[in-house]
């Protein structure tokens, strides 16, 4: 995504909120040029926690969101996917792209973990030893 998008992009959702929830993308656009993304992460959770963030969901983890999605915590990026789909009860085409999208993140997660070094999957190391490998003293 280009570097002008996103702060255009914040920018014109802060001018669509509510003014007391206003706030919330001076900071994620603060945290995302600083490229803090476990800060810019729990925000986003906080905002979509809050009633008043509800319209305001759907384009920022589309167009938001998914821009950093690799580079944050997958449980969190779950967590507001869902807090989005959410916000989608009422129209199924939003729906239907926003369950499609939760998949994407979904199998997205599953190949990281099971190509992680610290999956048990991954682990090929000779000397790894596994609780039946291991040998009691006598």
């Amino acid at each position: 995504m280009d570097v002008d998008t996103i702060p255009n992009l914040l920018a014109d959702q802060r001018d669509a909120a509510p003014e007391d929830v206003q706030h919330y993308f001076l900071q994620f656009e603060d945290l995302w040029e600083r490229k803090l993304w476990h800060e810019l992460t729990n925000d986003l959770v906080l905002y979509f926690q809050n009633d008043q963030s509800q319209k305001q969901r759907l384009p920022l983890y589309n167009n938001f969101i998914k821009s950093f999605a690799d580079k944050i915590n997958q449980l969190q990026l779950v967590t507001l996917g869902l807090s989005t789909a959410s916000q989608c009860k009422g129209s199924y085409s939003n729906l239907s792209h926003t369950v499609t999208s939760l998949t994407l993140t979904i199998q997205m997660i599953t190949s990281a973990s099971s190509s992680s070094p610290l999956s048990p999957r991954a682990s090929t190391s000779p000397h790894h030893k596994t609780p039946s490998s291991t040998q009691r003293p006598p």
